[in-house]
């Protein structure tokens, strides 16, 4: 088991296995999965130009494919 340790880091260090603690007002760098949450919403106006904020859950989500 790795040692937990937070620290802050640029956009591009971010790598899959990374876990990342979010605050209000954080910008999320990367595709992320979900996997303990209280009230969070994401806001993707800049993907999809939707200004109301989604909401996010830790639930698995599963695909057909």
């Amino acid at each position: 088991m790795r040692a937990t340790r937070k620290s802050k880091s640029n956009a591009a260090d971010v790598v899959p296995g990374d876990m990342l603690v979010l605050a209000e007002g954080d910008n999320i760098p990367a595709d992320a999965r979900v996997v303990e949450e209280y009230g969070l919403r994401a806001n993707h106006a800049n993907l999809t130009g939707e200004a109301v904020p989604i909401r996010k859950v830790a639930e698995a989500s599963l695909r057909e494919d």
